[in-house]
């Protein structure tokens, strides 16, 4: 039998989410209207009632948290709460205050801290001053931002969803069937992808995957590869099929034939590559700079940690299966649409008691 990672409490979760009315109820009874802002520029962005496909971005917050979604440089009156989806240019959070001194502003930070290595971070800095918590997708983030400005931090993770996408296919992948039988084919492959941003930043990913294929002899499936990616394969003799980018329901449905997925990513992120494929049900080898949901964390400068991770995973169906539940238990624990909007409500009560 394959072992079911859906749990009974995650089930029962799911109808648990308040009303569509904009308001996030305290403990001792208020009721705390919140509006969310940013993502979009000068043009709103469009958070459907029911998505066809699974999302896994902080866009998804309102629909999820039961909250309005405003267009940017729109600043409606009524609001408790502003939660400010902010990029290290922009001036959200101080033009909210100027026009409503009383309002509680959560700042979610889209910068990540490496860009700010690269450009003035003055700016950013003053946001997160004005502001009354850092609500940052990631611990290891939020702490940054905490030790530059001193302000407390909560952890409202992005939603993956919906969850019923990945329940309705966990037990039909490859991976389910491998936890099942623990045998290996020779049309087995690691799956893996390049992100925006830097591109060189691939270059840990290719030694990590060179590495487990020499161990392994797994092939290599590839998606969004730029071409820094290429050549260094090339170089390193990585026998690799490169996928062009693709949307994310594609993208986890060619994930759903893979039996394991890699990514050393190098920039300090929510980990959306490896929470995808832990909410898929396939075991992943992440970055310990990204989030924390993948139950496999390693350095990704060291390829040959990964290699020798690898082989544990896939040495064992108790062990594969054990990391397949681990894997989903942890997303639904932070990442379903009940824990994300319940984390909202937690954040905008921390910081609502404490005026």
């Amino acid at each position: 039998m394959i072992r079911p990672i859906i749990s009974k409490k995650s089930k029962a979760n799911r109808d648990q989410r308040p009303e569509a009315d904009s308001l996030v109820r305290l403990e001792d009874g208020r009721a705390i209207k919140v509006g969310f802002t940013g993502l979009g520029g000068t043009h709103p962005i469009l958070v459907p009632a029911v998505q066809s496909y699974p999302g896994i971005c902080v866009s998804r917050l309102p629909q999820v948290a039961r909250i309005d979604h405003i267009p940017e440089e729109c600043y409606p009156p009524g609001y408790d709460v502003w939660v400010v989806n902010l990029f290290a240019h922009q001036s959200t959070v101080t033009k909210i205050k100027d026009a409503y001194p009383q309002a509680k502003i959560i700042v979610q930070v889209d910068t990540l801290p490496e860009h700010l290595l690269a450009q003035n971070a003055a700016n950013l800095i003053t946001q997160l001053k004005a502001a009354d918590l850092i609500g940052d997708v990631s611990e290891i983030n939020a702490r940054f931002y905490a030790g530059l400005t001193g302000k407390p931090y909560a952890i409202i993770t992005a939603p993956i969803g919906p969850m019923e996408w990945f329940e309705e296919r966990q037990n039909k992948t490859r991976a389910a069937r491998f936890a099942e039988k623990g045998e290996l084919m020779s049309t087995d492959f690691i799956i893996a992808a390049d992100h925006f941003y830097i591109m060189e930043w691939c270059l840990p990913n290719i030694a990590a995957l060179a590495s487990v294929q020499r161990a392994t002899g797994l092939k290599v499936k590839y998606i969004n590869a730029g071409e820094s990616a290429k050549q260094y394969s090339a170089a390193t003799g990585l026998d690799c099929e490169f996928l062009p980018a693709m949307n994310f329901e594609k993208m986890l449905l060619i994930s759903s034939e893979a039996i394991l997925a890699v990514d050393m990513y190098v920039a300090h992120s929510q980990g959306r590559h490896t929470a995808a494929m832990a909410a898929l049900g396939l075991p992943a080898i992440g970055s310990v700079y990204t989030g924390g949901e993948c139950p496999i964390k390693v350095d990704p400068f060291d390829a040959e940690t990964v290699a020798q991770q690898a082989k544990r995973a896939l040495g064992s169906k108790e062990v594969y299966a054990e990391l397949r539940a681990t894997g989903f238990e942890n997303i639904y624990r932070d990442r379903s649409d009940f824990a994300v909007g319940e984390r909202l409500r937690q954040a905008v009560e921390l910081m609502m008691t404490k005026q």
